[in-house]
């Protein structure tokens, strides 16, 4: 999720960048675009503008045009030339009808006198007068106002412009300005979400790329289990930062092998240590309700010890294997056990500890796995007394025993109390129980279940709690078939 949003970000980022810069340079293209435009449009005008030319010029003003510009340039740019006194001196004849009579406001068209600073000599009366002079130079040219103009057949720049003798208005056509501006936008659009993928796929390479030794510590931590705290990250060459990241870890788990193995070979040894004295306190007890007289009280009171001396030895078989289970010592001694008898003689079990419980039972006949007898039986029983345990008065238990593809699937259904939502997580934890339960009929510890967890993943089998409900509890045990 980190890689993709970085990789989304910098995607973001780079297109917001690359939109702005785009923005930027059709802004800058279309100034440049106008002020060339505008640039032809006055050296063309004020060509004529600078010297003043009598109406002859005007005359052949068109094949000028011709000669400079071509005709595909002429047809580009219109001209209109109009005297001091309103009078018409020249017009394109391409010049579009939309235009006539168009308006530029700003521009002053007052006409000042013609120059007198030549004047034409004095001829005889009917003598030819000759050619008008075309020698005024260096006229004074008013600024000019330039306009868009939108039409039918495209678009214009135009621009009025003049000195004290005549008003022009000169014009280009917009058209390659408008098709190469056209041509940039398409390129853009296309860029940019090409420019995004790009940028994104790079962001995503390059996260991956330097989380790469972040996801290798992930990935080694999330493989190990207690049995593999002797493990360590590999070291990582070239990013301090990234190994002193893994030296860290590897120094805590350390640390943790330590403590943990240390815990593990106390509970191993307390427990070793615990069955010598409570197996000679059990042959004891033995021995003293044998010699003591049938039915006094020294009598009763030896078998009461002896029951707790044989739960207390229950309790220490079960830490041993759980500490073995931690160690992953839990040796198991397959071969081919029937669940389905084991099941039956459990269920006379439960049968003996509370007579006034309908048991029920739906299983397949000769259901054999290859398995640890003992331990197999340790789970049975553990399920079994805990529904006897944790029953209803004249409540119901069902007990099924039926083969789903590759596994066989023993399931225990109890009609007692509800498990409490927020305990559910906890019933296979070491030494849990729920508050309900502490004053039930029958003795617990908390280490049926989590001993029953153990044998059955030793096994390659899983157990959960399936559902607890005003209906009752069930528990399910898949082991391969």
């Amino acid at each position: 999720m980190f890689r993709l949003k970085t990789a989304l970000l910098s995607g973001v980022v780079s297109s917001l960048v690359l939109v702005v810069f785009g923005l930027f340079f059709l802004r800058a293209f279309d100034r440049a675009g106008v002020q060339r435009m505008d640039q032809e449009i006055r050296t063309l005008g004020e060509s004529q503008l600078h010297v003043w030319h009598s109406r002859e010029h005007w005359h052949s003003f068109a094949d000028s045009l011709v000669t400079i510009y071509g005709e595909a340039g002429t047809k580009e740019r219109i001209v209109q030339v109009t005297g001091g006194a309103g009078d018409l001196l020249y017009i394109s004849p391409h010049w579009p009808r939309q235009l006539r009579g168009l308006a530029f406001p700003g521009f002053d068209t007052t006409m000042a006198r013609p120059p007198q600073g030549r004047q034409r000599p004095a001829f005889a009366p009917g003598r030819h007068r000759p050619p008008p002079l075309t020698g005024f130079s260096n006229l004074d040219v008013k600024d000019s106002v330039f306009k868009t103009v939108q039409t039918d057949k495209g678009s214009w720049r135009l621009a009025m412009m003049g000195n004290q003798h005549i008003t022009m208005v000169v014009g280009l056509d917009m058209t390659s300005y408008l098709a190469d501006r056209k041509g940039f936008l398409r390129l853009f659009f296309m860029a940019v979400p090409l420019a995004f993928l790009v940028l994104t796929g790079g962001g995503w390479w390059l996260s991956t790329r330097a989380l790469k030794p972040v996801s290798l510590i992930a990935e080694t931590a999330e493989k190990m289990r207690a049995e593999d705290l002797k493990k360590r990250i590999p070291t990582l060459g070239g990013d301090t930062e990234f190994t002193r990241l893994v030296d860290v870890i590897n120094g805590m788990l350390a640390r943790l092998e330590k403590s943990f193995f240390q815990a593990v070979r106390f509970s191993a040894d307390a427990a070793h240590e615990l069955q010598t004295p409570l197996t000679i306190l059990q042959g004891n007890l033995d021995a003293a309700i044998g010699e003591a007289p049938n039915g006094s009280a020294e009598q009763q009171r030896y078998g009461i010890l002896l029951e707790e001396v044989q739960q207390l030895k229950g309790i220490v078989r079960k830490l041993l294997l759980l500490a073995r289970a931690d160690a992953n010592g839990l040796v198991l001694v397959k071969a081919p056990v029937n669940l389905t008898n084991m099941v039956l003689a459990a269920a006379e079990d439960a049968e003996l500890m509370d007579g006034g419980l309908i048991i029920e039972t739906r299983l397949e006949t000769d259901v054999v796995v290859q398995g640890d007898g003992d331990l197999l039986r340790t789970v049975v029983q553990a399920l079994v007394t805990n529904a006897v345990k944790y029953n209803g008065h004249q409540g119901r238990i069902r007990l099924a025993l039926v083969r789903k593809a590759r596994y066989f699937v023993f399931d225990v259904f109890n009609t007692g109390p509800v498990i409490p939502l927020e305990a559910r997580p906890h019933v296979f934890d070491r030494f849990f129980r729920v508050d309900s339960s502490r004053s039930k009929k029958c003795f617990g510890t908390g280490l049926g279940l989590s001993l029953a967890r153990e044998i059955v993943h030793a096994h390659g089998g899983s157990i959960r709690l399936v559902s607890s409900c005003d209906e009752g509890t069930r528990f399910e045990v898949s082991l391969p078939a």
